[in-house]
């Protein structure tokens, strides 16, 4: 989660938290929704306008459109993205919702979502798929309906689950360490900053564990912030970044050797001789 919301209100939402019987006047209902959600009607009123030559709205030109799969985001679901360059199928059990460019198929299924990030089936997706320049590709409905999904057995599922499972557990992992230290690159901002000081943390500090060693991130601190880290800090600093970044560097190899594991069973499944496993592997890097 990176803690931002999307604001739902579908189609007979007002009328049903008014308590109302039958729909009202749009300034009738829009002094009510001020009055209890002040903040909701603050951030709203400047798409005022454009949202009312909306044809896809509700009862009011703030509640979205009638839906008939609005709960299915309450449910477990493997969301994957519009567009993407590698496998990226998430199995998300948390009811989250998403924006226009994320898609889920409607099933709890940890295996599932394994085999869909494997290689083969990405070698699969990617000669039925829409090539888009740099590599990515566009992920349509007829594509992943299109799938094949080949048979299995209870055992294999339950193997095919923990292995997604870990994967998953693995990458979760890794992904709140980078945001821990990378929120806290930013006590390093002078207080109050130089003039031209930049806040924003840019490529290579987002991505700080990628770089060399601690003289690399010292470099970029300077670069971005117009200042060096403080001599009385420094050895703390240095021992937490290189503290983080083996454990991200080992996590990284924890998953690859999974993935590398769900790849294996994948290609038992399917059957696959070793010219054929040889094939998928030159075509599908990781």
């Amino acid at each position: 989660s990176e803690d931002r919301w999307l604001i739902l209100m579908p189609k007979g939402w007002t009328r049903g938290a008014m308590k109302a019987t039958s729909v009202m006047d749009e300034a009738s209902a829009w002094a009510w929704l001020s009055s209890k959600h002040p903040a909701l009607t603050a951030y709203l009123s400047p798409f005022l306008a454009a949202a009312r030559k909306r044809t896809d709205q509700g009862e009011y030109w703030w509640e979205l459109r009638a839906c008939a799969y609005y709960a299915k985001f309450e449910q477990a679901k493997i969301y994957y993205p519009d567009i993407c360059i590698a496998p990226s199928f998430y199995l998300d059990t948390q009811g989250m919702y998403s924006g226009n460019t994320g898609y889920f198929l409607p099933v709890d299924s940890p295996w599932l979502a394994g085999l869909m990030n494997s290689r083969a089936i990405w070698f699969v997706m990617t000669g039925m798929s829409t090539h888009i320049r740099g590599g990515y590709r566009r992920m349509f409905t007829q594509h992943l309906t299109n799938l094949p999904i080949p048979a299995t057995t209870q055992a294999q599922q339950a193997q095919l689950s923990a292995l997604a499972e870990a994967a998953a557990h693995g990458a979760s992992q890794r992904l709140q360490s980078q945001r821990n230290f990378a929120r806290r690159i930013h006590d390093l901002l002078p207080n109050p900053s130089p003039k031209g000081a930049q806040t924003t943390l840019g490529d290579a500090l987002n991505r700080w564990w990628l770089l060399a060693d601690f003289k690399a991130f010292q470099f970029e601190v300077t670069k971005r912030f117009k200042s060096d880290i403080p001599l009385k800090d420094r050895n703390d600093w240095e021992q937490w970044f290189d503290t983080e970044r083996i454990r991200i560097h080992q996590l990284s190899a924890n998953i690859a050797a999974t993935e590398r594991s769900i790849d294996e069973v994948v290609y038992t499944l399917f059957g696959l001789d070793a010219a054929e496993v040889a094939l998928i592997e030159r075509a599908v890097q990781r």
